[in-house]
Protein backbone atom coordinates (compact mmCIF):
# COMPACT_ATOMS: atom_id res chain seq x y z
CA UNK A 1 0.00 0.00 0.00
CA UNK A 2 1.56 3.59 -0.94
CA UNK A 3 1.78 5.89 1.78
CA UNK A 4 0.18 9.04 1.81
CA UNK A 5 3.68 11.24 0.62
CA UNK A 6 3.75 8.72 -2.60
CA UNK A 7 -0.28 9.17 -3.36
CA UNK A 8 -0.23 12.62 -2.51
CA UNK A 9 2.96 13.33 -4.91
CA UNK A 10 1.03 11.30 -7.64
CA UNK A 11 -1.80 12.80 -7.74
CA UNK A 12 -0.17 16.19 -8.15
CA UNK A 13 2.12 15.03 -10.79
CA UNK A 14 -1.18 13.91 -12.90
CA UNK A 15 -2.00 17.72 -13.34
CA UNK A 16 0.83 17.94 -14.87
CA UNK A 17 1.31 14.89 -17.13
CA UNK A 18 -2.09 14.27 -17.30
CA UNK A 19 -2.80 10.83 -19.85
CA UNK A 20 -0.58 12.47 -22.27
CA UNK A 21 2.29 10.68 -25.04
CA UNK A 22 4.29 7.80 -23.08
CA UNK A 23 7.33 8.55 -24.90
CA UNK A 24 11.16 6.97 -23.09
CA UNK A 25 11.93 10.53 -22.21
CA UNK A 26 8.79 11.51 -20.79
CA UNK A 27 8.06 8.32 -18.95
CA UNK A 28 11.92 8.71 -17.76
CA UNK A 29 11.32 12.11 -16.85
CA UNK A 30 8.16 11.12 -15.04
CA UNK A 31 9.82 8.71 -12.83
CA UNK A 32 12.75 10.61 -12.06
CA UNK A 33 10.80 13.75 -10.84
CA UNK A 34 8.27 11.80 -8.87
CA UNK A 35 10.76 9.99 -6.82
CA UNK A 36 12.98 13.77 -6.28
CA UNK A 37 9.46 15.03 -4.92
CA UNK A 38 9.15 12.36 -3.01
CA UNK A 39 12.12 12.35 -1.12
CA UNK A 40 12.07 15.52 -0.48
CA UNK A 41 8.73 15.32 0.82
CA UNK A 42 9.66 12.56 3.01
CA UNK A 43 12.54 15.03 4.81
CA UNK A 44 10.28 17.69 5.17
CA UNK A 45 7.92 15.56 7.12
CA UNK A 46 10.63 14.49 9.42
CA UNK A 47 11.55 17.87 10.08
CA UNK A 48 7.84 18.17 11.71
CA UNK A 49 5.68 19.32 8.51
CA UNK A 50 2.39 17.38 7.70
CA UNK A 51 2.35 14.94 4.30
CA UNK A 52 0.53 17.57 3.10
CA UNK A 53 2.86 20.71 3.97
CA UNK A 54 5.72 18.64 2.96
CA UNK A 55 4.51 17.91 -0.64
CA UNK A 56 3.39 21.37 -1.19
CA UNK A 57 6.89 22.32 -0.02
CA UNK A 58 9.03 20.19 -1.98
CA UNK A 59 6.88 21.38 -5.23
CA UNK A 60 7.35 24.88 -4.38
CA UNK A 61 11.07 24.14 -4.75
CA UNK A 62 11.15 22.43 -8.28
CA UNK A 63 11.28 24.53 -11.32
CA UNK A 64 8.16 24.68 -13.23
CA UNK A 65 7.29 21.20 -14.49
CA UNK A 66 4.71 22.34 -17.32
CA UNK A 67 7.33 24.05 -19.15
CA UNK A 68 10.11 21.45 -18.28
CA UNK A 69 7.45 18.70 -19.97
CA UNK A 70 7.25 20.72 -22.84
CA UNK A 71 10.26 20.66 -23.41
CA UNK A 72 10.55 17.72 -23.34
CA UNK A 73 8.05 16.84 -25.90
CA UNK A 74 9.35 19.16 -28.61
CA UNK A 75 12.70 17.32 -27.94
CA UNK A 76 11.45 14.33 -28.52
CA UNK A 77 9.85 15.15 -31.56
CA UNK A 78 12.50 16.67 -32.58
CA UNK A 79 14.10 13.01 -32.04
CA UNK A 80 11.78 10.82 -33.43
CA UNK A 81 10.96 12.31 -36.84
CA UNK A 82 12.58 13.83 -39.81
CA UNK A 83 11.03 15.77 -42.77
CA UNK A 84 12.06 14.20 -46.12
CA UNK A 85 12.56 16.77 -49.41
CA UNK A 86 8.94 16.88 -50.28
CA UNK A 87 7.96 18.03 -46.90
CA UNK A 88 6.78 14.80 -45.34
CA UNK A 89 7.79 13.58 -41.89
CA UNK A 90 8.83 10.19 -41.67
CA UNK A 91 8.86 8.51 -37.86
CA UNK A 92 11.41 5.90 -36.79
CA UNK A 93 11.29 4.05 -33.99
CA UNK A 94 13.50 4.35 -31.14
CA UNK A 95 16.60 1.82 -30.91
CA UNK A 96 17.61 0.76 -27.34
CA UNK A 97 20.54 -0.65 -26.21
CA UNK A 98 20.93 -2.64 -23.12
CA UNK A 99 24.26 -4.30 -21.70
CA UNK A 100 27.01 -4.31 -19.16
CA UNK A 101 27.48 -0.39 -19.77
CA UNK A 102 24.01 0.78 -18.99
CA UNK A 103 20.63 1.61 -20.93
CA UNK A 104 20.62 3.43 -24.31
CA UNK A 105 17.95 5.13 -26.11
CA UNK A 106 18.88 6.32 -29.98
CA UNK A 107 22.32 6.19 -29.40
CA UNK A 108 22.03 7.90 -25.64
CA UNK A 109 20.73 10.97 -27.41
CA UNK A 110 17.23 10.49 -26.38
CA UNK A 111 18.21 8.96 -23.30
CA UNK A 112 21.43 7.35 -21.18
CA UNK A 113 21.55 5.67 -17.81
CA UNK A 114 25.04 4.52 -16.90
CA UNK A 115 27.35 4.24 -13.74
CA UNK A 116 28.02 8.36 -13.78
CA UNK A 117 24.50 9.15 -13.96
CA UNK A 118 21.10 9.94 -15.95
CA UNK A 119 20.54 12.49 -19.17
CA UNK A 120 17.57 13.08 -21.22
CA UNK A 121 18.19 14.49 -24.43
CA UNK A 122 21.42 14.81 -23.75
CA UNK A 123 21.67 16.88 -20.76
CA UNK A 124 19.41 19.13 -22.14
CA UNK A 125 15.87 18.31 -20.23
CA UNK A 126 17.53 16.68 -17.36
CA UNK A 127 21.10 15.50 -16.23
CA UNK A 128 22.43 14.22 -12.86
CA UNK A 129 25.69 12.91 -12.15
CA UNK A 130 28.40 13.67 -9.46
CA UNK A 131 28.42 17.53 -10.05
CA UNK A 132 24.63 17.30 -9.04
CA UNK A 133 21.33 17.48 -10.23
CA UNK A 134 20.37 20.01 -13.99
CA UNK A 135 16.25 19.55 -14.73
CA UNK A 136 16.11 21.82 -17.70
CA UNK A 137 17.63 25.48 -16.79
CA UNK A 138 17.44 24.58 -13.35
CA UNK A 139 20.55 23.24 -11.97
CA UNK A 140 21.14 21.98 -7.67
CA UNK A 141 24.41 21.32 -7.21
CA UNK A 142 25.71 20.06 -4.08
CA UNK A 143 23.90 20.84 -0.86
CA UNK A 144 26.34 23.83 0.44
CA UNK A 145 24.95 22.46 3.84
CA UNK A 146 26.16 18.81 3.06
CA UNK A 147 29.37 18.56 4.91
CA UNK A 148 30.79 16.28 2.10
CA UNK A 149 30.88 18.98 -0.01
CA UNK A 150 33.94 20.31 1.31
CA UNK A 151 37.34 20.24 -0.85
CA UNK A 152 39.53 19.36 1.43
CA UNK A 153 37.23 15.87 2.29
CA UNK A 154 37.06 15.07 -1.80
CA UNK A 155 40.65 15.58 -2.66
CA UNK A 156 43.19 13.10 -3.24
CA UNK A 157 43.24 9.44 -3.74
CA UNK A 158 44.40 8.00 -0.32
CA UNK A 159 41.30 7.48 1.29
CA UNK A 160 40.66 3.84 1.39
CA UNK A 161 36.88 1.91 1.20
CA UNK A 162 35.43 -0.04 3.90
CA UNK A 163 35.31 -3.51 2.86
CA UNK A 164 31.93 -5.10 2.76
CA UNK A 165 30.03 -6.89 5.69
CA UNK A 166 33.28 -6.92 7.56
CA UNK A 167 35.01 -4.75 10.41
CA UNK A 168 38.01 -2.57 9.99
CA UNK A 169 40.31 -1.63 12.54
CA UNK A 170 42.59 1.36 13.28
CA UNK A 171 45.41 1.41 16.03
CA UNK A 172 44.63 4.72 18.37
CA UNK A 173 47.45 4.83 20.35
CA UNK A 174 49.05 7.53 18.18
CA UNK A 175 45.37 8.95 17.42
CA UNK A 176 44.27 12.78 19.28
CA UNK A 177 41.65 13.48 16.87
CA UNK A 178 38.80 11.69 15.11
CA UNK A 179 36.81 13.24 12.66
CA UNK A 180 33.89 11.90 10.72
CA UNK A 181 31.70 13.53 8.17
CA UNK A 182 28.19 11.68 7.74
CA UNK A 183 25.06 12.60 5.10
CA UNK A 184 21.76 10.50 5.44
CA UNK A 185 23.18 8.19 7.84
CA UNK A 186 22.59 6.57 11.27
CA UNK A 187 25.64 7.07 13.20
CA UNK A 188 26.66 5.67 16.34
CA UNK A 189 29.57 5.87 18.13
CA UNK A 190 29.90 3.78 21.51
CA UNK A 191 33.18 2.69 23.76
CA UNK A 192 34.94 -0.86 23.06
CA UNK A 193 37.99 -2.23 25.00
CA UNK A 194 41.46 -2.70 24.05
CA UNK A 195 42.98 -0.13 21.64
CA UNK A 196 41.70 -0.13 18.22
CA UNK A 197 38.85 1.68 16.74
CA UNK A 198 36.57 -0.22 15.36
CA UNK A 199 34.51 0.33 12.37
CA UNK A 200 31.32 -1.37 11.16
CA UNK A 201 29.12 -0.04 8.39
CA UNK A 202 25.71 -1.56 6.63
CA UNK A 203 24.33 -0.21 3.39
CA UNK A 204 21.07 -1.58 1.81
CA UNK A 205 22.64 -0.26 -1.97
CA UNK A 206 25.66 -2.85 -3.62
CA UNK A 207 27.50 -0.34 -5.41
CA UNK A 208 31.18 0.61 -4.12
CA UNK A 209 30.86 4.23 -4.43
CA UNK A 210 28.05 4.07 -1.48
CA UNK A 211 30.52 3.15 1.04
CA UNK A 212 32.37 4.79 3.39
CA UNK A 213 36.24 5.74 3.20
CA UNK A 214 39.11 6.02 5.76
CA UNK A 215 42.26 7.70 6.12
CA UNK A 216 44.82 8.27 8.97
CA UNK A 217 45.94 11.94 8.57
CA UNK A 218 49.26 12.36 11.03
CA UNK A 219 47.39 12.18 14.74
CA UNK A 220 43.77 12.37 12.84
CA UNK A 221 41.71 9.24 11.72
CA UNK A 222 38.93 10.49 9.04
CA UNK A 223 35.69 8.81 8.44
CA UNK A 224 33.96 10.15 5.10
CA UNK A 225 30.58 8.88 4.23
CA UNK A 226 30.39 7.48 0.58
CA UNK A 227 28.38 8.70 -2.28
CA UNK A 228 24.90 8.96 -1.91
CA UNK A 229 22.84 8.38 -4.80
CA UNK A 230 20.26 11.13 -5.95
CA UNK A 231 17.39 8.86 -6.92
CA UNK A 232 16.39 6.26 -4.55
CA UNK A 233 16.99 6.53 -0.54
CA UNK A 234 19.93 4.58 0.70
CA UNK A 235 19.93 3.63 4.19
CA UNK A 236 23.32 3.71 6.05
CA UNK A 237 24.39 2.07 9.46
CA UNK A 238 27.13 3.39 10.51
CA UNK A 239 28.94 1.90 13.81
CA UNK A 240 31.95 3.61 15.56
CA UNK A 241 33.69 1.83 18.44
CA UNK A 242 36.55 4.09 20.59
CA UNK A 243 38.59 2.48 22.84
CA UNK A 244 37.32 3.66 26.52
CA UNK A 245 40.52 4.87 27.07
CA UNK A 246 40.83 7.01 24.45
CA UNK A 247 41.16 10.70 25.48
CA UNK A 248 41.34 12.80 22.70
CA UNK A 249 38.73 14.91 20.79
CA UNK A 250 35.96 13.47 18.78
CA UNK A 251 34.62 15.78 15.49
CA UNK A 252 31.20 14.65 13.76
CA UNK A 253 29.67 16.85 10.80
CA UNK A 254 26.28 15.61 9.32
CA UNK A 255 23.82 15.94 7.07
CA UNK A 256 20.17 14.42 7.67
CA UNK A 257 21.57 12.01 9.86
CA UNK A 258 20.72 10.48 13.11
CA UNK A 259 23.38 10.17 16.36
CA UNK A 260 23.60 8.17 19.14
CA UNK A 261 26.78 8.59 21.08
CA UNK A 262 26.49 6.65 24.34
CA UNK A 263 29.19 5.88 27.61
CA UNK A 264 32.40 8.07 26.14
CA UNK A 265 34.24 9.50 28.67
CA UNK A 266 37.43 12.01 29.86
CA UNK A 267 37.04 13.22 25.92
CA UNK A 268 39.24 16.28 25.60
CA UNK A 269 36.65 17.97 23.09
CA UNK A 270 33.32 16.66 21.49
CA UNK A 271 31.91 18.96 18.61
CA UNK A 272 28.76 18.03 16.64
CA UNK A 273 27.91 20.42 13.73
CA UNK A 274 24.34 18.70 12.11
CA UNK A 275 22.60 20.50 9.26
CA UNK A 276 19.60 18.51 10.42
CA UNK A 277 18.40 15.39 12.20
CA UNK A 278 18.38 13.72 15.60
CA UNK A 279 21.46 14.11 18.19
CA UNK A 280 21.49 11.65 21.15
CA UNK A 281 24.09 12.01 23.95
CA UNK A 282 24.33 9.98 26.78
CA UNK A 283 26.76 9.57 29.36
CA UNK A 284 29.11 11.41 28.20
CA UNK A 285 32.32 13.37 30.21
CA UNK A 286 33.97 15.75 28.07
CA UNK A 287 36.25 18.61 29.23
CA UNK A 288 34.61 20.96 26.41
CA UNK A 289 31.44 20.40 24.19
CA UNK A 290 29.54 21.75 21.18
CA UNK A 291 26.67 20.88 19.75
CA UNK A 292 25.21 22.92 16.56
CA UNK A 293 22.21 21.57 14.63
CA UNK A 294 20.38 23.52 12.40
CA UNK A 295 16.62 21.48 13.22
CA UNK A 296 15.92 18.42 14.82
CA UNK A 297 16.05 17.18 17.85
CA UNK A 298 18.59 17.21 20.19
CA UNK A 299 18.90 14.91 23.70
CA UNK A 300 21.37 14.89 26.53
CA UNK A 301 21.39 12.66 29.33
CA UNK A 302 23.76 12.35 32.09
CA UNK A 303 26.30 14.37 30.50
CA UNK A 304 29.49 15.76 32.73
CA UNK A 305 31.35 18.49 31.26
CA UNK A 306 34.45 20.26 33.00
CA UNK A 307 34.13 23.71 31.07
CA UNK A 308 31.84 24.70 28.53
CA UNK A 309 28.62 23.24 27.69
CA UNK A 310 27.64 24.97 24.50
CA UNK A 311 24.54 23.85 22.34
CA UNK A 312 22.90 26.35 19.54
CA UNK A 313 19.55 25.28 17.13
CA UNK A 314 17.45 27.21 14.83
CA UNK A 315 14.41 25.29 15.25
CA UNK A 316 13.23 22.48 17.19
CA UNK A 317 13.34 20.55 20.60
CA UNK A 318 15.99 20.52 23.58
CA UNK A 319 16.42 18.01 26.19
CA UNK A 320 18.66 17.62 29.01
CA UNK A 321 18.16 15.17 31.88
CA UNK A 322 20.98 15.48 34.44
CA UNK A 323 23.57 17.93 32.69
CA UNK A 324 26.26 19.41 34.31
CA UNK A 325 28.74 22.25 33.49
CA UNK A 326 30.26 25.28 35.10
CA UNK A 327 29.52 27.08 31.71
CA UNK A 328 26.00 25.98 29.81
CA UNK A 329 25.41 28.50 26.79
CA UNK A 330 22.20 26.85 25.08
CA UNK A 331 19.98 28.79 22.12
CA UNK A 332 17.55 27.59 20.75
CA UNK A 333 15.85 29.86 18.35
CA UNK A 334 12.55 28.46 17.94
CA UNK A 335 10.79 25.63 19.38
CA UNK A 336 11.30 23.68 22.67
CA UNK A 337 13.88 23.69 25.52
CA UNK A 338 13.16 21.05 28.66
CA UNK A 339 16.15 20.55 30.86
CA UNK A 340 15.76 18.75 34.53
CA UNK A 341 18.34 18.13 36.75
CA UNK A 342 20.76 21.09 35.65
CA UNK A 343 23.90 22.03 37.63
CA UNK A 344 26.02 25.28 37.04
CA UNK A 345 25.72 28.47 35.38
CA UNK A 346 24.95 30.24 32.52
CA UNK A 347 22.64 31.41 29.67
CA UNK A 348 19.41 29.87 28.15
CA UNK A 349 18.40 32.12 24.94
CA UNK A 350 15.24 31.90 23.23
CA UNK A 351 13.10 33.45 20.37
CA UNK A 352 9.64 31.65 20.10
CA UNK A 353 8.51 28.82 21.99
CA UNK A 354 9.06 27.45 25.40
CA UNK A 355 11.76 27.51 28.12
CA UNK A 356 10.90 24.98 31.04
CA UNK A 357 13.95 24.58 33.52
CA UNK A 358 14.52 22.92 36.58
CA UNK A 359 17.99 23.72 38.79
CA UNK A 360 19.22 21.32 40.88
CA UNK A 361 22.12 23.43 41.87
CA UNK A 362 23.33 26.88 40.69
CA UNK A 363 27.19 27.75 40.55
CA UNK A 364 27.11 30.94 39.16
CA UNK A 365 25.03 33.72 37.85
CA UNK A 366 22.19 32.75 34.96
CA UNK A 367 20.58 34.85 32.37
CA UNK A 368 17.59 33.91 30.77
CA UNK A 369 15.71 35.02 27.64
CA UNK A 370 12.81 34.51 25.17
CA UNK A 371 11.03 36.62 22.60
CA UNK A 372 7.15 35.44 23.12
CA UNK A 373 6.11 31.87 24.80
CA UNK A 374 6.39 30.92 28.45
CA UNK A 375 9.58 30.52 30.50
CA UNK A 376 8.87 28.14 33.57
CA UNK A 377 12.15 27.77 36.28
CA UNK A 378 12.48 25.64 39.06
CA UNK A 379 15.00 27.10 41.44
CA UNK A 380 16.92 25.00 44.03
CA UNK A 381 16.49 25.32 47.53
CA UNK A 382 19.27 27.88 47.80
CA UNK A 383 20.03 31.87 48.28
CA UNK A 384 19.81 33.98 45.28
CA UNK A 385 18.78 37.76 43.99
CA UNK A 386 16.23 37.70 41.11
CA UNK A 387 15.18 40.02 38.13
CA UNK A 388 12.05 39.15 36.29
CA UNK A 389 10.66 41.35 33.67
CA UNK A 390 7.87 40.78 30.72
CA UNK A 391 7.83 44.01 28.54
CA UNK A 392 4.16 42.64 27.33
CA UNK A 393 3.35 39.96 29.96
CA UNK A 394 2.99 38.15 33.28
CA UNK A 395 5.75 37.32 35.93
CA UNK A 396 4.81 35.46 38.99
CA UNK A 397 7.68 35.26 41.18
CA UNK A 398 9.56 33.01 43.95
CA UNK A 399 8.07 33.33 47.51
CA UNK A 400 11.03 35.67 48.52
CA UNK A 401 12.43 37.07 51.68
CA UNK A 402 12.26 40.58 50.21
CA UNK A 403 10.84 42.23 47.48
CA UNK A 404 12.36 45.53 46.07
CA UNK A 405 9.74 45.59 43.11
CA UNK A 406 6.15 43.64 42.70
CA UNK A 407 4.31 44.35 40.12
CA UNK A 408 2.32 42.18 37.50
CA UNK A 409 5.15 42.61 34.87
CA UNK A 410 8.43 43.13 37.18
CA UNK A 411 9.96 40.91 40.13
CA UNK A 412 12.62 41.94 41.96
CA UNK A 413 14.25 41.13 45.07
CA UNK A 414 15.87 37.97 46.83
CA UNK A 415 15.46 34.28 48.13
CA UNK A 416 16.92 34.01 51.46
CA UNK A 417 19.38 36.04 53.40
CA UNK A 418 22.53 35.28 51.88
CA UNK A 419 21.84 35.38 47.80
CA UNK A 420 25.56 34.54 46.21
CA UNK A 421 24.37 34.24 42.53
CA UNK A 422 21.56 35.99 40.82
CA UNK A 423 19.00 35.35 38.57
CA UNK A 424 17.77 37.22 35.58
CA UNK A 425 15.06 36.71 33.19
CA UNK A 426 13.60 38.37 30.41
CA UNK A 427 11.10 37.73 27.73
CA UNK A 428 9.24 40.57 24.97
CA UNK A 429 5.68 38.83 25.70
CA UNK A 430 4.52 35.78 27.43
CA UNK A 431 4.68 34.31 30.96
CA UNK A 432 7.32 34.00 33.43
CA UNK A 433 7.16 31.66 36.01
CA UNK A 434 9.72 30.85 38.82
CA UNK A 435 9.52 29.00 41.66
Amino acid sequence: MKNTIETLVETQLTDYFGNGPSSPARVSLYDTVRQTLINAAQTKAAEGLSPAEAVEAAFDEMPMLSSLIANTDADQSKTASQTTDEGKTAHHAHHIDIDEDGIRVDDGKTMRVDNKGITLNEGRTLRADANGLKIGDHVFGVDPTDPLSEASWRDGDDFEMLPPNQDTHFDSTSLKTIDIMATHTTLSVFPTDGDEVLIRERITGSNDDYRARTRVAGDTLQIMQGTIPHFFRLRVYLDILIPSNFKGQIKIRAHRSKLDLKSLTDLENLSLTVDSGTVRLNEITAATLAVQLTSGTISLAKTDVQTTLTLAEKSGIVNMIDVTSPVLNIVNDNGTFSGMGLHGAGSITGHAGTINAQFDQITGDWQVENGSGTIALTMPNTDYFFDLEAANGTVKGPKATQYEHNVLSLKEGTVGDHPEYRLTVRAKSGTINVR
